[in-house]
């Protein structure tokens, strides 16, 4: 049933049998992010919000962004791709085993 408010909106003020108030299965907390803000990017980089910025500056790390708008964000893909480009597995060449 739905009910017309003073302002001209409608309002959902029943349920039928066919619905439920779950989230449907597309619902925003149950989707999975494509891309994060530097804070959270910064945290996931076990970094600083001011390292990322300074990176986006001058490229020292290398860190890849994405400008939405004003916005900056990193999609979480790129930053998968970035740690698997700079990981470094040290070898066992020059460690001392006595």
């Amino acid at each position: 049933m739905v009910q017309t408010t003073s302002q001209n909106r409608c309002t959902l003020i029943g349920i039928t049998k066919n619905h439920s108030l779950a989230e449907p299965k597309d619902s925003p907390s149950s989707v999975k992010p494509l891309a994060v803000d530097p804070n959270q990017a910064a945290a996931l980089l076990s970094s600083t919000y001011s390292s990322l910025e300074k990176d986006r500056a001058t490229g020292h790390m290398g860190v890849p962004y994405v400008k939405a708008g004003r916005r900056v964000i990193y999609r979480l893909a790129d930053l998968d791709k970035w740690l698997t480009a700079n990981r470094i597995v040290p070898s066992s060449k020059g460690v001392n085993h006595e």
